[in-house]
């Protein structure tokens, strides 16, 4: 640490920032998530409004990656014999974009049900994706055993066109999983169980 500070006085206040990106990185992504999102994208119409783990994953890993690219740099630097001669800012550009990248993925990665049906919107894009209830071919409700009781784990969407989405079993679905499921019958869909041992 002493060698990486040396004698510039910016340093120190670079390393703070570090060590606090790197702590907060298990704390700050649930805010970021939950507010941003709220903002972005809540409507008085859904049923309700989640963000996959996956979203949370990425904020934390872009964070992460963050802290661990700009501590890079910062030795980097330190390890140069000639400490006048600046080192170019290529590894704070990388960091700041590939931990926007993942802010940003993770922040438009989210899934909502209401009236229409369910939207989704894919890791792997920014465009929402909107399946009616009409176009759902087939709900697999996939249970498993937990605690010596058979349990619902998700539930598998599959589209006329073989599209799958996958939903966790939590407790907003829960709440409305009867009237989920009612509305994918009524709208000829074909809903099954498929039981899975417990991952070990």
């Amino acid at each position: 640490m002493k060698e990486m500070i040396g004698n510039d006085t910016r340093k120190p206040i670079k390393i703070m920032f570090i060590v606090m990106v790197f702590v907060s990185s298990f704390i700050l992504p649930f805010v970021f998530i939950i507010i941003i999102q709220d903002i972005l994208f809540f409507s008085k119409s859904q049923w309700f409004f989640n963000a996959p783990f996956l979203s949370y994953a990425l904020l934390i890993g872009g964070m992460m990656l963050l802290a661990i690219l700009l501590s890079i740099d910062e030795l980097i630097k330190s390890k140069r014999n000639d400490r006048d001669l600046k080192t170019g800012p290529w590894m704070i550009f990388l960091s700041v974009a590939l931990s926007s990248l993942c802010f940003v993925l993770g922040i438009f990665h989210y899934y909502y049900f209401d009236d229409e049906g369910l939207h989704y919107n894919q890791v792997s894009s920014l465009q929402e994706l909107d399946v009616q209830w009409n176009e759902i071919d087939e709900v697999i409700q996939v249970t498993t055993r937990e605690n010596n009781m058979v349990v619902y784990k998700e539930h598998v969407f599959i589209t006329k066109d073989g599209l799958q989405l996958t939903i966790p079993h939590n407790y907003d679905f829960m709440m409305n999983r009867k009237k989920i499921i009612t509305l994918a019958e009524n709208n000829g869909a074909e809903v099954s169980e498929r039981f899975v041992e417990p991952s070990s």
